[in-house]
């Protein structure tokens, strides 16, 4: 999850603070790595089955862009992730160099680049660190011994004819059933946990995650404001009118419109704020009117 939320951090900074040509390279480059870090973490995904496909089919990367990384080898490790991180670095140093962006920005976006790059270390931390072999058969050989002598035990607490019972036979054995399931159960659940990019069910889909975020990051770079025309002034007027005042102490010229004063306000302040909401009414009326002259005109 950190990755995609850096992806779309840069997505909408890239959007409100560069060309459309940086912006998008960047993006192109930081999906590109996304899709790259899950190549090599297992067996079940390879660059022939997942970056190939998505490339093509995302176009992340040129035929040059794509021969380079073909060099350099996704299914070794975390190198190509990492290239491709280090381009979209380097665009932000062009896009400073060009003055797209202030020092400040620059360094939010290094920030963002360089956070996602130490997400994808750490899943590779976690690979390159698995539990120790000892530990599963340690674990295996301890429940292969628990679970004889605890149904051992269960069988002898039941006792013997005087003492026997149907109904106690069945709990008994509706016990000993449901423990082990519980221990088995959360031994293989483990295990599979151990591994999330793999074909289990419990297993992160790879695929709809990195798709998803190349599709969200792009909508970023697509999002535009409405324009500020003299339509926007009249509706800003408008809802500035019918907005209600927050209290007495708050309340300015712009908000007298629909103020309604305490009738218990002492002394000339009502007859005030009268005068007051007359003069806003006048204000108001002939700005709308000089907009839509100007406007017709």
């Amino acid at each position: 999850m950190g990755c995609k939320g850096r992806i779309l951090d840069v997505a909408m900074m890239a959007r409100a603070r560069l060309t459309k040509e940086t912006g998008c390279r960047i993006i192109r480059y930081m999906n590109a790595a996304h899709v790259a870090a899950f190549v090599g973490l297992s067996d079940t995904y390879t660059s022939s089955n997942l970056f190939a496909p998505l490339n093509k089919e995302k176009n992340f990367l040129t035929e040059q862009e794509t021969q380079r990384i073909v060099e350099i080898g996704p299914d070794s490790g975390s190198s190509a992730a990492f290239e491709l991180l280090a381009w979209a670095m380097m665009e932000v140093e062009l896009a400073l160099k060009d003055e797209q962006i202030d020092p400040r920005h620059a360094s939010q976006f290094r920030d963002n680049v360089l956070e996602m790059r130490a997400s994808i270390g750490a899943i590779y931390d976690f690979k390159d660190q698995p539990i120790p072999f000892f530990y599963i058969h340690f674990l295996c050989l301890l429940t292969a011994f628990y679970l004889p002598l605890y149904s051992l035990n269960s069988a002898l607490d039941l006792g013997s004819e005087s003492d026997a019972h149907w109904a106690k036979d069945l709990l008994s054995c509706l016990v000993v059933l449901l423990q082990a399931i519980f221990i088995v159960g959360l031994r293989v659940l483990g295990q599979k946990l151990s591994d999330p990019f793999g074909t289990d069910l419990v297993d992160l889909s790879v695929m709809h995650y990195c798709a998803f975020t190349w599709k969200l990051s792009n909508r970023l770079l697509l999002s535009h404001a409405p324009s500020g025309d003299y339509k926007s002034f009249i509706e800003w007027q408008l809802m500035n009118r019918n907005k209600k005042a927050i209290g007495e102490a708050w309340i300015d010229s712009t908000e007298l419109s629909t103020y309604e004063p305490s009738h218990a306000t002492v002394g000339s302040i009502p007859s005030q704020v009268d005068q007051n909401e007359e003069k806003s009414h006048t204000v108001v009326s002939a700005i709308m009117e000089s907009w839509n002259d100007s406007y017709e005109n």
